[in-house]
């Protein structure tokens, strides 16, 4: 095994399973509703009443979680080789979970970002956790591993 593709070690690799847990939580969050609306529709068909329409709101309400999920296991995935670009694309990656984060719990921006409690709970500990890799990531030993 090359020294470059071993899982970093101490807090960087903590940040790094906390940066996996993202990703799959979000690809998750966008499987499931997709998934529930692909056994609805095998299971029942699709109606013929004029409600058709009404089986895309969970599939376009998850589009942000796949927007988030893809880029996350991309970034996740690569982390360990290191590289520049790599740690950039994390920290923008995290600096976006937390300001998007912490905006669906303030001002006008909590009804479209936010949702029910426990999507709520969801969200806050996504925030605590990115805030946690980015510290990590701009901490002098996260920076000196990416370059």
């Amino acid at each position: 095994m090359n020294v470059q593709q071993r899982p970093p070690p101490g807090a960087l690799g903590m940040a790094h399973a906390m940066l996996w847990m993202q990703a799959v939580l979000c690809g998750l969050a966008w499987l499931l509703p997709n998934a529930g609306v692909l056994l609805w529709v095998a299971v029942q068909g699709i109606p013929d009443d004029g409600t058709a329409p009404y089986l895309l709101v969970p599939v376009l309400f998850s589009l942000p979680a796949l927007l988030f999920a893809v880029p996350g296991l991309v970034i996740a995935a690569r982390l360990p080789s290191g590289g520049r670009n790599v740690h950039t694309a994390a920290v923008v990656y995290e600096a976006l979970w937390v300001v998007l984060g912490t905006a669906a719990f303030v001002g006008p921006f909590r009804f479209p970002l936010g949702g029910p409690p426990p999507v709520m709970s969801v969200i806050f500990a996504s925030v605590l956790a990115a805030a946690y890799v980015l510290v990590v990531l701009l901490t002098p030993n996260g920076r000196a591993r990416f370059r």
